[in-house]
């Protein structure tokens, strides 16, 4: 009895869920559109309406370390109060993940890009907004199902612990916020991930690209959508100086690159092959305990953009790697004795879920900071995403309980708590040496037999002494 009365009531109140802490602006109505433009708005009467599943699952990425029935309670922490008796769970666990199931991916999809829409940087270097490319791996979770899709790379002691799923994302440098994100598998190529990205980026954009991204083909795309470029070059490229260019710590150079005859070119030879070549510029200098580097741009200008202030606006790109490590390390922090994975669906499906609402709830956080900082003038990078994330979680079910009188009080009140955590060491000059403490481990390597085992302990103990 108990069970049907939870269910009827929270079925009238999941209808329009909603966590007033993350849904300022155009949030909610961006989600009914989700909802809507993938047939899931509609629903048979379920106590777990899609609403209430799709804040479920972007819930699971601001609590990690917590179960998904106990996010499950804290999200309906607040709305008990209102309804009376309604037990603290009130659905199993195998419902919740039906109701996941359902929904599938598609919503949540459609909702980062949504929100990526607003995520415009400001121009903060001479008038261009800057952006950085770069890719990370996500670990997964090694069921049969994931391993089945996503496989394991090799390492030097046979094979990764764990499935891996590939991202690569356009990022607002200035802001941390993700403009849009490819996600594949391991081994899938960051290039051609990055070329997909390059539909956002507008004229008199800067992209900032480690070496790895370093290509004339790559370099004409960015170029084509009217922007520019800054890389990184390894040391290997040979680039062709033009005379007369050469200045102290920066020259510019031909970037050259045989491709096949197109149809309408017009031959200036016989063979079957053309050379296709780019003008950059070229900056070289070396850092003391760090040896030489070398950068490439299009921004050819020297007195419009003195070849100091783009060395020092290259550094800027270690940006992407902070937001990467807001979203893995502080975001997605594990609890001690939860597997060290990044997702903890055992499903390909609820993992493309999950990665889409890790990045949801990323820009939601930053967008936070971002609404926070604006009114003192303060740099959003300047804010600690850690306690900006603390300060969400604590006044998340305030806000669900109160009334809606309240709620505006309640968000200023917010906004003035994350810009309180404005970091008093920003950006101090230290470095590290990129090694580990814990090298090995004197256990086994584990295999797919080592999987659990039922066992009956009591009736192999009688046996034994019988």
């Amino acid at each position: 009895m108990r069970i049907g009365q939870d269910h009827e009531k929270l079925s009238s109140l999941s209808r329009n869920f909603g966590v007033e802490v993350l849904s300022s602006g155009k949030v909610p109505a961006w989600i009914t559109w989700a909802l809507e433009r993938s047939g899931r708005l509609k629903v048979r009467k379920s106590p777990l309406q899609p609403r209430i599943v799709f804040w479920l699952v972007v819930g699971m990425m601001l609590w990690r370390n917590e179960s998904i029935p106990a996010v499950f309670g804290l999200l309906i922490s607040g709305i008990r109060g209102r309804v009376g008796d309604l037990s603290l769970r009130p659905v199993t666990e195998g419902a919740l993940t039906h109701a996941r199931r359902r929904l599938g991916v598609r919503p949540f999809r459609l909702f980062f890009r949504k929100l990526g829409e607003e995520v415009q940087p400001p121009p903060s270097f001479r008038g261009h907004r800057v952006w950085a490319i770069d890719g990370t791996r996500l670990s997964v979770l090694d069921t049969p199902e994931n391993l089945r899709v996503f496989g394991r790379r090799k390492v030097h002691r046979g094979r990764a612990a764990f499935c891996e799923l590939s991202m690569v994302c356009l990022v607002d440098a200035a802001r941390h916020m993700v403009r849009d994100a490819v996600f594949g598998l391991w081994d899938a190529s960051e290039l051609r991930g990055a070329r997909r990205l390059l539909s956002h980026v507008a004229a008199h954009d800067l992209v900032i690209l480690d070496r790895f991204f370093f290509g004339l083909p790559f370099f004409q795309e960015i170029l084509a959508h009217g922007a520019h470029f800054l890389c990184r070059v390894s040391g290997q490229p040979r680039l062709q100086a033009i005379p007369g260019t050469r200045q102290r710590h920066q020259y510019e150079a031909w970037m050259t690159r045989r491709v096949p005859w197109e149809p309408g070119d017009v031959r200036t030879g016989w063979g079957t092959m053309k050379t296709v070549r780019l003008r950059v510029r070229v900056i070289d200098y070396r850092l003391r305990g760090h040896g030489r580097v070398r950068l490439v741009t299009s921004l050819l200008d020297r007195e419009k953009y003195p070849a100091q202030e783009l060395a020092v606006l290259y550094h800027t790109r270690w940006e992407i790697e902070i937001a990467f490590d807001e979203i893995k390390t502080h975001q997605n922090a594990n609890a001690h004795g939860q597997l060290q994975t990044t997702f903890r669906s055992k499903t390909p499906r609820n993992v493309l879920q999950e990665a889409y609402a890790l990045l949801a709830a990323y820009n939601l956080v930053r967008r936070t900071m971002v609404d926070a900082a604006q009114p003192h003038e303060i740099d959003p990078r300047r804010l600690s995403f850690l306690d900006s994330l603390r300060a969400i979680q604590w006044m998340a079910p305030r806000m669900q309980s109160a009334s809606t009188a309240l709620l505006p009080d309640l968000y200023r009140r917010l906004l003035l708590d994350v810009a309180e955590t404005r970091l008093v060491r920003f950006r101090r000059p230290r470095g590290y040496a990129r090694v580990v403490r814990v090298k090995m481990s004197n256990f086994k390597l584990k295999r797919p037999r080592h999987r659990q085992v039922l066992r009956d302990y009591a009736s192999m103990i009688r046996k034994a002494v019988a």
